[in-house]
């Protein structure tokens, strides 16, 4: 098949991204969730606004916020002061995270295979390809999508746009990694992940000698390349040992919220369930005092101590620990600002007549706004619900949050707001 098709607005191109935007996944390519933005004063919801069934984690720019669906084939544009809807643009599968926004346009993937481009004003379409290795698709959760789906969030670095189509080196057709021009949609480079397979008629091995291969995930950049489940690439799409190392890495990806203990988010010196960082800090999140797995003598009980919230002083071998505070909230969403931390959970509270009930979404969710230099809270805001993983974002004043109810929510600050 014609793997590119231009769209009705192709060639069009607009202003970059602004240092305060977020146009990112978690912000940048290096997936920092940490803004130079500041948002002060006291926080209040101007908006709500429902909008699909699971929304991605938001992006923003150019004074719109940029969501997928991660159950529904819809990318959504919401105006950043009001909640209106701006457009909708439908995809031929759900979208699992949010568009990158570069010069006028936002580019994602989605289930079903392709990247698109749209213009950010409108979401006309700019072009779209075809990157998954075949048209065959397949039923996954309960809907059609790709054999070879490609994460909704891209890299995109020096004008190129970096994506993987498939889940894994050893299913499809293997995992096809492409960089296109971000611009016309053009094939800058590409390749083929397969296997590695092992003969076991000739294998004498042992389990930790078998290769691996290789899986997707929203990419990890650094200066020198990026990683995807802790595999290395370079620029040029080969597996490699020598891409410098990131301020964390996760095996189980970066779209896995589900607090498992064994899964941690690792950095030189500590861990988290989910942490930002900045030049000179790391804000760690987490749910166990110790990372040590298989014993019975670490184990984590909700409605006691709470959660952990840590900063760590970056240094070049292991970072040092400044504070640590408890915080009654399980938080899959934070977000750090020169000054601020924020937090998005629900309550870590057990009520006798419903000890489920934090979990099932009746109590509501909980916004924490906490200082940064000292770790004290400064507010405390209810919110409708649970924030979906990574579910923040910021621009200068306003802070912006998507439930796993569907409904998106805009605060403004008082203290910041022109």
């Amino acid at each position: 098949p014609e793997r590119l098709t231009r769209g009705t607005a192709y060639g069009y191109q607009g202003a970059p991204a602004k240092a305060t935007d977020w146009p990112a996944f978690r912000h940048d390519s290096k997936r920092s969730g940490s803004t130079p933005a500041t948002v002060d004063g006291a926080l209040e919801i101007t908006w709500q606004k429902q909008i699909g069934r699971l929304p991605t984690a938001p992006t923003a720019a150019e004074g719109l916020l940029f969501f997928g669906d991660g159950k529904g084939s819809a990318v959504t544009a919401l105006r950043q002061d009001t909640g209106a809807v701006a457009w909708q643009f439908l995809t031929g599968g759900p979208v699992d995270s949010p568009p990158t926004y570069h010069k006028g346009t936002v580019i994602f993937g989605a289930s079903d295979g392709r990247v698109y481009c749209l213009k950010a004003e409108t979401g006309e379409l700019v072009w779209q390809f075809l990157a998954a290795h075949t048209t065959r698709q397949m039923c996954a959760l309960g809907k059609f999508e790709s054999a070879n789906p490609v994460h909704g969030s891209v890299t995109i670095r020096d004008g190129i746009v970096y994506c993987a189509a498939g889940r894994s080196s050893f299913m499809d057709g293997g995992i096809q990694l492409y960089a296109l021009d971000a611009a016309t949609g053009e094939v800058s480079s590409h390749n083929t992940l397969t296997g590695p397979y092992t003969d076991f008629n000739t294998y004498t091995g042992g389990r930790e000698g078998l290769p691996q291969g290789a899986r997707t995930d929203v990419m990890l950049a650094t200066d020198d390349g990026f990683y995807m489940l802790g595999s290395a690439y370079n620029w040029d799409l080969q597996p490699t040992k020598v891409v410098s190392r990131p301020p964390f890495i996760t095996q189980s990806g970066l779209l896995d919220g589900n607090y498992f203990k064994r899964t941690h988010w690792n950095f030189p010196g500590g861990y988290a369930s989910v942490l930002t960082f900045d030049d000179t800090s790391i804000y760690s999140f987490r749910m166990f005092d110790s990372n040590r797995a298989l014993t019975s003598e670490v184990y984590f009980t909700p409605g006691t101590k709470g959660y952990a919230l840590l900063k760590y002083e970056r240094r070049p071998r292991n970072n040092h620990k400044v504070w640590e505070t408890r915080v009654p909230l399980r938080a899959p969403a934070t977000l750090s600002t020169p000054n601020r931390i924020f937090l998005g959970g629900i309550p870590d509270v057990v009520p006798e007549e419903d000890p489920y009930a934090a979990f099932h979404g009746t109590l509501g969710g909980d916004l924490y706004v906490v200082n940064a230099a000292d770790g004290t809270v400064e507010q405390k805001l209810k919110i409708a619900g649970e924030p979906v993983f990574n579910g923040m974002a910021a621009t200068p004043g306003r802070l912006f949050l998507a439930l796993r109810t569907g409904t998106v929510v805009g605060l403004t600050s008082k203290g910041s707001m022109p």
